[in-house]
């Protein structure tokens, strides 16, 4: 039966004007194709889009072949699902997946503009190391750093994208670039002496040096300008969200007890299987957190009045914090809904899990048995001042001995750090208040003599209030604190902080973590390197 498709697939792709050996834009950049037209099969078999990428998966003698394929139909005979390849170009196989006429695609790289449509495995099936490759010369002059071959020939595919940050140094006043249409083409030159150094996919240079049959006068350099894991997709269209789950985790047990190292070194594909390996077993398998509709958005609680970090403004929720989650949604495809609480009920709906994710979290010991935190990811510095009216002599010399005896207004809920203390000490008065706005209200009432609030949020709702010229900050800072996005520990969110983690840095790495904090003149904390 999968013979008998392949050749009707054959026949309409000789009928459309291409090859089953039409050789794919993959992985690094797709190119723009025709729309392809829907192959509809009435029947529940899996249909499963290939392409041909060598040495990983390719057609022959009418049959899709190759370790990832073998490791494919492995799984999917342990599943026990009925099965058959359709083997399109790079471009139609993802299309197709996107559009559910397949029900998955081997294999992927997991990017934003995919999620919305096509679910990733967990487990990576593989990965794709961009080297740059040099004769013995050229090996004494490469450091690492692309720039270090600065002046030199270098190849290039036509068309591929290397990653943002090589594609910006690959320029004429860097290098004199030679492009090509395709990877042979410039190990060939390299071989002949016409270029200096190439760079390219490791599994290109694989395949060029097997087809050669001799040695080289060139060799990989180390270490890899980029690395990227690619993965197994399943269409949303086609509702494959149990197939998902399934296959990630025969795919795993395939790993963990050698099947997928026997397999790649029965290719002769050992050198490549040690580099997987090696960092898959340093790193750990990304987590990502599996969303299914059934689930509805991730439920996220902001505090209605902090601005510029998180606000209600016309029933519309805004803020820094907002953003940066938008973004996180934005790129994992991960539907939230964010709704305005008082701190309290964020903490209490964090805890009983009717949220799953919190803003504005102080990384508190008593918290933690209920909220995750994302490790060493604070998203925002936040000095405490005290506020009084612009005709109270009262003047703070840096002592909270001196607060003694005054009327100090705080929000319910907020942690003061250092000076928690503050609140079950029967020296100091402390009145709470639901909202800044309120916090305020009580200052100008004559209810408190001081309050105490994030400085950026006492100064912004004193300016909305109309009032900024009778409340004013005292100059001297109480301390800092830094606050979290937590995510309810009741739901069990563990990948998703992953995940979150993860998303993040890569903001924080492509610029648009700055981005957002320079919207809002806010200073963005250091983030660790990774």
């Amino acid at each position: 039966m999968r013979r008998f498709w392949v050749c009707i697939l054959c026949l309409l792709m000789v009928a459309m004007g291409c090859s089953p050996s039409e050789s794919p834009d993959i992985p690094l950049e797709d190119k723009g194709e025709e729309p392809v037209q829907d192959l509809l099969v009435e029947s529940e078999t899996i249909r499963i889009g290939t392409f041909d990428y060598r040495p990983m998966e390719y057609l022959e003698d009418g049959e899709a072949a190759g370790p990832f394929i073998e490791l494919t139909r492995m799984i999917m005979e342990r599943l026990g699902y009925d099965y058959e390849f359709v083997h399109v170009p790079f471009g139609r196989a993802v299309e197709m997946t996107e559009r559910g006429t397949v029900d998955m695609i081997v294999d992927l790289y997991d990017i934003p503009e995919r999620r919305e449509n096509i679910l990733f495995s967990e487990q990576p099936i593989g990965m794709y190391s961009v080297h740059v490759y040099g004769n013995e010369d050229i090996e004494g002059i490469f450091n690492g750093d692309l720039l270090s071959l600065k002046g030199l020939r270098l190849g290039v595919t036509t068309g591929y994208s290397y990653g943002e940050r090589i594609d910006a140094l690959l320029t004429e006043e860097n290098f004199v670039v030679e492009s090509v249409n395709n990877p042979d083409s410039n190990f060939e030159k390299l071989r002949q002496g016409r270029l200096d150094a190439v760079i390219d996919l490791w599994n290109y240079y694989n395949l060029y040096k097997r087809q050669y049959g001799e040695e080289l006068p060139f060799q990989i350099l180390e270490p890899a300008m980029d690395s990227t894991y690619s993965y197994v997709g399943f269409s949303k269209a086609a509702g494959r969200y149990q197939l998902r789950e399934d296959f990630d985790r025969e795919l795993k047990a395939l790993y963990e007890d050698g099947t997928y190292q026997e397999i790649m070194s029965r290719h002769d594909l050992g050198e490549y299987m040690t580099r997987f390996a090696s960092r898959l077993d340093n790193e750990g398998v990304p987590k990502k957190y599996f969303h299914t509709p059934e689930k509805g958005p991730l439920r996220m609680g902001i505090l209605e009045n902090t601005p510029p970090f998180a606000y209600i403004e016309d029933d519309e929720p805004k803020g820094l914090v907002v953003d940066i989650l938008r973004e996180f949604s934005l790129r994992t495809s991960y539907p939230i809904d964010i709704q305005g609480y008082p701190f309290p009920r964020i903490l209490e709906k964090l805890r009983f899990g009717e949220l799953d994710i919190g803003a504005d979290m102080f990384l508190l010991e008593s918290r933690t048995e209920f909220i995750l935190y994302p490790d060493q990811h604070p998203l925002i510095a936040m000095p405490y001042s005290l506020f009084k009216l612009k005709d109270n002599p009262f003047e703070y010399n840096g002592d909270p001995e001196t607060l003694k005896g005054q009327r100090i207004g705080i929000l319910l809920g907020y942690s003061l750090a250092d000076l928690d203390y503050m609140k079950e000490d029967e020296n100091y008065t402390i009145i709470s208040a639901d909202t800044p706005i309120q916090s305020v209200e009580n200052l100008l009432k004559g209810r408190v003599d001081l309050i105490i609030d994030i400085t950026s949020t006492g100064r912004e709702v004193a300016q909305d209030m109309g009032v900024a010229d009778q409340v004013v900050d005292l100059p001297i800072v109480l301390n800092t604190n830094y606050t979290y996005i937590g995510f309810s520990k009741f739901n069990e969110l563990e990948d998703l902080v992953a995940e979150y983690e993860r998303t993040l840095m890569t903001m924080y790495k492509d610029g648009t973590l700055q981005e957002l904090y320079d919207r809002y003149d806010l200073n963005m904390p250091t983030l660790p390197q990774q």
